[in-house]
């Protein structure tokens, strides 16, 4: 079943533009435009569209099982997940294994361009490539409490999170040093702590400007909503705007590399937003 006509969404910017039910198990899923978009799920499973969530075809499964996806601005599609294992396309359909020597399993991964990137694996550490994948080294991190739900590479040398404590960390020298803020979750009823990976998306153009996706979780999933947050000052502060949707505290968020696009993702229906006022800088 697919919805393409334009949804209001509580009065912001944001429309749902295609509502997609799927009958195959996926962990995360991700569109790029209104015509593609991937997912990836258990056992290596991926599949794609490029219509748009009318179909889902099976890409090919060269890996174990996939938590995570990104997608770079030539359009570029990754994943991770299990073993460490990061694939890389430019359709969906067929990918390439980067050489990954990650033990453990990759639960967040984002790249700021081909040779460079990072994930972050189970145990909350951030592994950083500079080389396309064929080597990883542990990044110095930030010394935080919870786990980290989203990482972004937005710059050669710069790097934000967000924790499980809603907490955001920038660093723009690949972790020499870290700045801390808090997000605005108590004025927007975000709990990060009842969030987990991929819960939270957020793209940056460059140490100032930014924009954060997070659910905030209302009593019952009727009531619930997606947050994105978008600040101009790295993090000082922040305006906001709320999006209705049915989510729940294992709902997935993907933005689009421009901003421009967010994907909720359900058990079995994947929803596109867009923002309709232009992409967002």
């Amino acid at each position: 079943m697919i919805a393409a006509a334009l949804t209001s969404c509580s009065g912001s910017a944001w429309s749902r533009v295609i509502e997609s039910d799927v009958n195959f198990s996926h962990n995360v899923s991700g569109f790029i435009n209104e015509g593609l978009g991937i997912t990836g799920g258990y056992a290596g499973e991926v599949h794609y569209t490029i219509d748009g969530g009318k179909s889902w075809p099976e890409g090919e499964k060269k890996t174990l099982c996939r938590y995570a996806i990104d997608a770079l601005p030539g359009g570029e599609l990754i994943h991770a997940g299990n073993q460490g294992v990061v694939g890389i396309s430019t359709d969906g359909r067929s990918w390439t294994k980067l050489e990954t020597p990650i033990d453990g399993m990759a639960m967040l991964v984002n790249f700021f361009d081909r040779a460079r990137g990072c994930t972050v694996d189970a145990k909350n550490n951030i592994l950083l490539t500079e080389d396309g994948g064929s080597s990883w080294r542990r990044l110095n991190g930030p010394k935080i409490a919870g786990i980290i739900i989203a990482i972004e590479h937005f710059s050669e040398q710069g790097i934000c999170i967000i924790d499980s404590q809603g907490n955001f960390y920038m660093t723009q020298n690949l972790g020499s040093s870290w700045t801390t803020s808090p997000l605005p979750c108590r004025e927007n009823g975000i709990d990060t702590a009842r969030l987990s990976g991929n819960s939270a998306s957020m793209r940056f153009t460059d140490a100032m400007n930014g924009n954060i996706a997070v659910i905030a979780l209302v009593g019952g999933s009727d009531k619930s909503r997606i947050v994105v947050l978008k600040t101009t000052d790295g993090a000082k502060s922040f305006t906001a705007e709320k999006i209705s949707c049915r989510v729940n505290s294992s709902t997935e968020l993907f933005l689009s590399p421009d901003s421009m696009y967010l994907t909720a993702n359900g058990d079995n229906k994947i929803e596109l937003f867009k923002n309709t006022a232009g992409v967002v800088k």
